[in-house]
């Protein structure tokens, strides 16, 4: 059974201010990043390409390849990760979320920690990998997004 991860807001939330949220809101812009993104230092040939969308192809082999956009810059990915929701599963000791699920352009996004604690590296979700999730995580995340009005673009990802 997995369990989602809480988060608190950083340190600077103002009194009276929750600092629990089921479904998070972005920091503002004054605040500190909570979360960190990291690109690929070394990305892969296999997942580049050229299209400014998300996508998942079928390598040759039969394997499924997630594609990110390739016009997504780093400060607006590590934007998107800070308006995710995390997630960990129930045997996950760590302060750190596990996963954080976040949404760009109706595409749902899994990231894990690179190292732990702050950095995460984001890439599309495969809808196959999605289902598998316990039913209380995919409710947790499908919340989320209908709470950002992205419930039926998502939906349709979910159906690649």
């Amino acid at each position: 059974m997995r369990r989602r991860s809480k988060r608190t807001a950083p340190p600077d939330t103002a009194a009276g201010q929750s600092a629990e949220r089921a479904v998070p809101s972005p920091p503002a812009p004054t605040k500190s990043v909570w979360w960190k993104y990291e690109p690929d230092e070394k990305p892969k040939k296999k997942h580049a390409w050229d299209r400014p969308h998300a996508g998942v192809v079928e390598h040759p082999r039969g394997t499924k390849i997630a594609k990110c956009p390739s016009n997504i810059a780093t400060d607006l990915a590590e934007k998107v990760l800070n308006t995710g929701v995390p997630v960990s599963f129930k045997s996950w000791r760590d302060a750190h979320p596990q996963r954080i699920y976040a949404v760009h352009e109706g595409v749902l996004y899994r990231a894990t920690p690179t190292n732990p604690g702050v950095p995460y590296h984001a890439f599309p979700e495969f809808p196959e990998r999605f289902r598998e999730l316990p039913a209380a995580a995919r409710r947790a995340v499908l919340d989320y997004v209908k709470g950002l009005g992205y419930e039926d673009e998502v939906r349709r990802w979910m159906r690649t």
